[in-house]
């Protein structure tokens, strides 16, 4: 008893010293936000990012084949304004919270539609919107914190996830291209839209994405006409 009342009264002095602190501590897993934008869509990642610290991460810290809320503190979130493909399965616009279940051969990256969890204590299966399987890879980089990365594969993305020397990845695909070309197709090929502006749009489109030059050759053609 006398132990519990000494722990008890600890915590208040730390607590009042934080209180009336005259400087601002540094939180130990400082909020990390992704803000991007993918082709059509914008993309945003909302994480708390834990530090290594000299502990051993994947297997101890974070056991192999439980639910990890993918971060520290509340639970990693991930929106986008237009409907995607993940993981081969097609996602509706909105906001999502982004868990993990870990595993030396393959991890499972679930998107979940309950974005107020605190860690992963109360995550419930029944909310899941997609469930995809990822293979982990070996870094030759050690991550002393956790990171997630964009990386923009033109119109599209991998989304990348590392900590300590394990590091996973997986589409995100937009509808950006398919827009597009159909856009051009039923737009621009008929005639339907005659600006020359939109054909010089389609022009720059077409050449960079190394795209049927024959439409290219076209347009050029037509916009000359019009200018």
């Amino acid at each position: 008893m006398k132990l519990k009342s000494f722990l008890i009264l600890s915590l208040i002095i730390i607590v009042q010293d934080y209180a009336f602190s005259q400087i601002s501590y540094p939180p130990l897993s400082p909020k990390g936000i992704i803000n991007q934008r993918v082709g059509n869509t914008n993309l945003k990642i909302e994480y708390e990012r834990p530090s290594a610290r000299n502990r051993k991460i994947f297997g101890e810290l974070v056991p192999w084949n439980e639910v990890w809320r993918t971060g520290a503190g509340n639970c990693t979130k991930i929106s986008f304004d237009k409907k995607v493909m993940m993981g081969n399965q097609s996602i509706n616009p909105g906001t999502y919270s982004l868990f993990t279940i870990p595993n030396k051969e393959e991890w499972i990256v679930i998107l979940n539609s309950d974005t107020s969890l605190y860690g992963s204590y109360d995550y419930n299966p029944d909310k899941d919107v997609a469930r995809f399987v990822v293979s982990p890879q070996n870094s030759n980089r050690y991550y002393e914190t956790l990171t997630i990365d964009v990386d923009l594969i033109p119109n599209n993305a991998m989304i990348y996830i590392a900590w300590e020397n394990i590091s996973i990845g997986f589409e995100f695909e937009t509808s950006t291209d398919q827009e597009i070309e159909k856009y051009i197709n039923e737009q621009l090929l008929t005639g339907n839209v005659k600006d020359y502006n939109e054909m010089s749009n389609a022009i720059d489109y077409l050449y960079f994405q190394g795209k049927d030059y024959k439409k290219l050759e076209w347009l050029a053609k037509e916009s000359i006409k019009l200018n």
